[in-house]
């Protein structure tokens, strides 16, 4: 079977989401605190880039800043307390698989089927992920136990 022009889309997070966790990793296996050149060399990225990922971590209270000769960021909370669905959020603008799973409910057949099989499957799909990323913790993924939540949730 030959197919020709069939482009795949996939869902993903951004790719700040992904430096976003790599950050807090950092700060979680780095004693003491760590400026954004820093932490931005580990990851390939700038430090400008860094630093505004960082900002928002700040303002979502997952990370702190320390001022001064020496300053830098360091975890606001211990990894076991940082959720992935916390972190992600700092990120991202929706984790929904779906729109029509968004607090408005919007529906693109208009509501057409009251109990629309693909709305419970897609809302079954967000459930099981809502609940890994709720209790996978910055901890879990320093000791490598993600494996053990997909096992439970599965």
């Amino acid at each position: 079977m030959i197919v020709i022009g069939i482009r795949r889309k996939h869902m993903q997070l951004k790719i700040t989401s992904d430096y976003a966790v790599r950050c807090v990793l950092y700060l979680a296996m780095h004693a003491g605190s760590a400026n954004a050149e820093s932490i931005g060399k580990s990851m390939g990225i700038t430090p400008n880039y860094a630093q505004r990922i960082l900002q928002r971590l700040k303002s979502d209270g997952i990370v702190y800043s320390i001022q001064g000769n020496g300053g830098g960021y360091v975890l606001a909370k211990r990894p076991e307390e940082i959720r992935m669905m916390d972190l992600l959020k700092t990120q991202e603008q929706t984790l929904r698989i779906n729109r029509c799973l968004e607090d408005d409910g919007y529906c693109s057949r208009n509501g057409v089927e009251k109990n629309c099989p693909i709305h419970d499957y897609y809302q079954k799909l967000q459930d099981m992920m809502d609940d890994y990323l709720m209790n996978t913790t910055i901890s879990d993924l320093l000791h490598q136990r993600v494996t053990d939540h997909i096992e439970k949730v599965i």
